[in-house]
């Protein structure tokens, strides 16, 4: 009477909501890659990059001079979180017949927990990409010091080759 159309029911369709996770994830381990460059940039001894200095986040007691990588840490913190999350999603897909019994029940909390860590870490990660600080002075001492000379890859090549593609 309400030309509904047929479908399975929903409870024993779980494909989706583990792709959605799946997703989150997968973008939150790309924050927390991003995470970890910057903050292995910002390592003493290297000392490439670093986050922008924000008022009563990341000083140090010990060592005034010090900025802590606090962005970075939240970023890597949900990257290490989210496969757990996931993992307990994607063991809810081979529920039983219509109405597994725990497994659908169980991925609510944790895929809102996993939207709010993808939240969390994209909020970070984009004040730390705004204001990232580069110390090109560092970097060319560290090139210097590597002694590799001016050719540190193949960008140069890969760009000419892109261009006589388009011509």
């Amino acid at each position: 009477a309400l030309d509904l159309p047929d479908a399975p029911p929903w409870h024993a369709r779980r494909g989706g909501i583990a792709g959605i996770a799946a997703a989150l994830a997968i973008a939150i381990g790309a924050l927390g890659k991003m995470a970890r460059d910057v903050s292995l940039l910002a390592q003493n001894g290297i000392g490439e990059a670093r986050e922008p200095a924000i008022p009563g986040r990341g000083g140090s007691s010990a060592m005034a001079h010090k900025r802590n990588p606090t962005g970075c840490q939240i970023a890597l913190s949900a990257a290490l979180r989210a496969p757990g999350l996931v993992a307990g999603i994607l063991a809810g897909l081979p529920a039983e017949q219509e109405r597994g019994l725990g497994g659908w029940q169980a991925e609510g909390p944790a895929l809102a927990e996993l939207f709010l860590l993808a939240g969390g870490a994209a909020e970070a990660m984009a004040t730390v990409a705004e204001g990232l600080e580069i110390d090109e002075a560092a970097i060319a001492r560290n090139l210097a010091a590597a002694g590799l000379g001016s050719d540190i890859g193949e960008s140069p090549a890969l760009v000419a080759a892109l261009l006589a593609r388009q011509d």
